[in-house]
């Protein structure tokens, strides 16, 4: 499996399927959340609403991944997840999203998103798939962080992908996902 990442938008990626990072509603949101649905049209919001509520607002659990459709997007599906809020992140704005108390909590809960989305991707017979940083930005997570931990679950075991790509916001967090990545921090 070749794994790559670079600085870009994730709704320009040609692979099978793009990870939103996405709020429990599954309605859209801020940040990568909001170009995803931006870019692949309404049908989007349509399918999400199709989930059934599993409570007031909420479509997905936090490490939880549910797909959809890409419609407009090169990528053909959508695997949306909902990342856990850090000790550092900012108050949540949706009903039943939890701020973990522990760092370790909130990593588990990190790691959970990648793993269910890999997982997801398999059930789907996928090749390709492009990951945000999910949980970075608002969330409170470090890049550095979402670096060792990715790392963690991408290579410890053989997931049946060619490829996966990690789309970074800007240079400065690629470099501190490099540094997590190679266990600099």
């Amino acid at each position: 499996m070749k794994i790559n990442w670079f600085v870009g938008d994730i709704t320009d990626c040609t692979v099978d399927a793009i990870v939103n990072a996405a709020n429990p509603t599954l309605l859209g949101g801020g940040g990568v959340d909001y170009a995803i649905h931006n870019a692949a049209g309404r049908s989007l919001k349509e399918a999400c609403r199709a989930f059934p509520e599993i409570e007031p607002g909420i479509r997905c659990r936090v490490g939880r991944a549910m797909t959809t459709p890409g419609f407009d997007l090169m990528a053909s599906f959508v695997i949306h997840t909902v990342g856990p809020i850090f000790p550092d992140g900012r108050d949540p704005h949706f009903a039943g999203e939890v701020k973990y108390a522990s760092i370790p909590e909130a990593e588990e809960a990190l790691a959970s998103c990648i793993r269910n989305c890999l997982l997801e991707a398999n059930s789907r017979h996928l090749l390709s798939i492009a990951f945000p940083a999910i949980s970075c930005g608002n969330y409170g997570c470090s890049p550095i962080t979402f670096g060792r931990v990715a790392r963690k679950i991408l290579e410890g075991k053989k997931w049946g992908l060619d490829l996966v790509e990690i789309v970074l916001f800007s240079q400065e967090e690629l470099n501190l996902f490099e540094a997590g990545w190679a266990g600099e921090a």
